[in-house]
């Protein structure tokens, strides 16, 4: 079974001046949105990966990879956690057929185990890169930033023994990565479904 999780962040209205909050009747800030995600290609994700692929086809539309306020960040991992470079056409616009032939082919699930550690410290690595210096959202307030974490996995940390230390590894690392994003910009809920 596919398992697919969401991490998202809300954050309240952006401060003001003053101290409080700013109204709708005020200032406007733009929200940005950060995503990151994450695809399992270890062994055990063959069987699924034509439905993974599929899912991140009908997320990664050519309107949201071409929205200003958007940053897409998309990671394949097994024991390694690798960044997929989203290929642009001639015209500098995402070329989403290119992308679907490279995760169907140069990306496609390996005979390797699932490492939940590589994956969730890869997502870490990328929020915290993109409020550095020359980062996608460098000088921007991270209250003003909604991040979005999608994992696509079956759900099982096969570098773990037993089925039972597997999830357990899982369960370990998912809270690790969440103190992790806590601590990089507030993150204030997780969806799983």
């Amino acid at each position: 079974h596919l398992i697919r999780m969401k991490i998202s962040s809300k954050f309240q209205a952006a401060p003001s001046a003053t101290g409080g909050t700013t109204s709708s009747s005020s200032t406007v800030y733009r929200r940005k949105k950060f995503m990151v995600m994450l695809l399992d290609r270890s062994g055990s994700m063959s069987g699924d990966w034509p439905t993974v692929v599929d899912s991140v086809e009908r997320v990664l539309t050519r309107d949201l990879l071409s929205d200003i306020d958007t940053v897409v960040r998309l990671v394949v991992w097994a024991i390694d956690a690798t960044e997929v470079p989203i290929p642009r056409d001639a015209s500098g616009m995402a070329d989403i057929g290119a992308l679907m032939r490279d995760l169907r082919g140069v990306y496609r699930p390996t005979n390797q185990s699932t490492y939940f550690r590589s994956a969730f410290r890869q997502a870490g690595d990328l929020v915290e890169q993109a409020f550095e210096s020359g980062g996608e959202l460098c000088g921007v307030s991270k209250e003003c930033v909604d991040v979005q974490l999608l994992v696509f996995t079956d759900g099982c940390d096969t570098s773990m023994g037993t089925a039972k230390q597997s999830r357990e590894s899982a369960k370990t690392h998912f809270v690790s990565m969440k103190e992790r994003f806590k601590d990089i910009i507030g993150v204030s809920s997780v969806f799983i479904y």
